[in-house]
């Protein structure tokens, strides 16, 4: 295989071969000295197509064909040559004195890109992803979609109607829920949905074990959720963002504490119950080391003689070890917001504050407990 060296002006008007390992120089037309004219024909096209002509590679019918293009002022140029081996990556290209040489290179295509497998076909212990998102409870019981606000990022409720045979025994169909997982980025095969499922009965029964059951919605098929694909509920018809709403507007929003001192309504009354239960969730989760999912969204309200009462509704798909203060200190700011109606931040934050205090001291402990972890390992 020829090697083209490249080329620089020579001092006569063919170009001399360069000695052994260096290439072939070929011959170039350049403009000659005003004191010499003499009139030279141009071989060099001619040259380079013999010179690739001869070559071995031509042969090949494997190897791609590299065009070699001359620039304009020369007298003529060669259409193509023959096939280079594919281990040639560079073009070259001749230019009249003054010009550059630009070289052309190839490049790798770009690599293929990988993505998250969302295919219902893969089980994990022997059930499918449609398994949780489309239970055949759907079609078996007719079931009807609730309306959604777009805040629930796992899973979809359901209504079972009343004329359908009864889904749970002794309960009527308008007192209970059925709820589905949704197939999106968080629920994207059977493993992680089984997996979150799976969370939320664990700490389920935490909760109903420590925060006892008048606080926490009844889930009526627990020890068979996996198998049957999907949850039944009590049915609570009121949520803490509506029963917020109704509030807001009754009364002047506290601002101080020491407002707590004066003769009360029955509305502010109800606002100072629900704000004591939501700091009471905080309280136990904390003791008892649960990271509940503390939102506004996740609370129903249920009246009982009279009164209001918080229960909780939704049981943490993901958890993970360590996230329990960072997650409260989050949820308690969120919370702040979805009770700006009723309460000022300063008041919240009064109201409290023993509950804040005993965020740091479980910070402290976890963090003394990861470095007694670290020192035994």
């Amino acid at each position: 295989m020829f090697r083209i060296a490249s080329l620089t002006p020579p001092q006569s008007p063919v170009s001399k071969p360069l000695s052994d390992g260096q290439g072939l120089s070929l011959p170039m037309p350049f403009a000659q000295s005003p004191l010499k004219r003499r009139k030279v024909e141009d071989k060099t096209s001619k040259t380079a197509q013999r010179l690739f002509e001869n070559s071995p590679s031509k042969s090949s019918s494997l190897s791609p064909r590299v065009p070699l293009r001359t620039s304009s002022s020369s007298a003529s140029s060669a259409s193509s040559l023959s096939a280079m081996p594919s281990s040639f990556l560079i073009a070259p290209q001749f230019f009249s004195r003054g010009q550059s040489m630009q070289i052309e290179r190839k490049t790798a295509p770009p690599a293929p890109v990988k993505r998250r497998t969302t295919s219902s076909v893969t089980t994990h212990n022997g059930y499918t992803l449609t398994h949780f998102t489309v239970p055949s409870v759907i079609r078996d019981y007719h079931l009807t979609k609730l309306a959604e606000d777009g805040k629930a990022q796992y899973k979809t409720a359901w209504r079972v109607p009343t004329e359908s045979p009864p889904l749970v025994d002794g309960k009527s169909n308008n007192e209970i829920l059925v709820l589905t997982f949704k197939e999106n980025v968080k629920n994207y095969n059977a493993r992680s949905t089984y997996e979150h499922m799976d969370s939320s009965i664990k700490q389920y029964r935490e909760v109903l074990q420590n925060f006892g059951q008048d606080r926490c919605v009844t889930i009526y098929n627990t020890n068979t959720a996996i198998e049957d694909g999907y949850f039944v509920v009590e049915k609570i018809e009121r949520s803490l963002e509506d029963v917020l709403k109704e509030l807001t507007g009754e009364f002047r929003s506290f601002e101080r504490i020491e407002q707590l001192n004066q003769s009360l309504n029955e509305s502010q009354q109800k606002a100072i119950s629900i704000l004591g239960q939501i700091k009471g969730f905080y309280d136990l989760s904390i003791q008892y080391g649960i990271d509940t999912d503390i939102h506004a969204g996740n609370f129903r309200v249920k009246v009982v003689d009279g009164n209001y009462r918080i229960i909780l509704t939704d049981f943490r798909e993901s958890i993970e070890e360590g996230d329990l203060v960072v997650n409260k200190r989050t949820e308690l700011r969120d919370l702040k917001k979805a009770l700006s109606g009723l309460f000022s931040e300063e008041f919240i934050d009064e109201f409290f504050a023993d509950t804040i205090r005993s965020f740091g001291v479980k910070q402290a402990e976890e963090e003394i407990d990861d470095d007694e972890l670290v020192f035994q390992m």
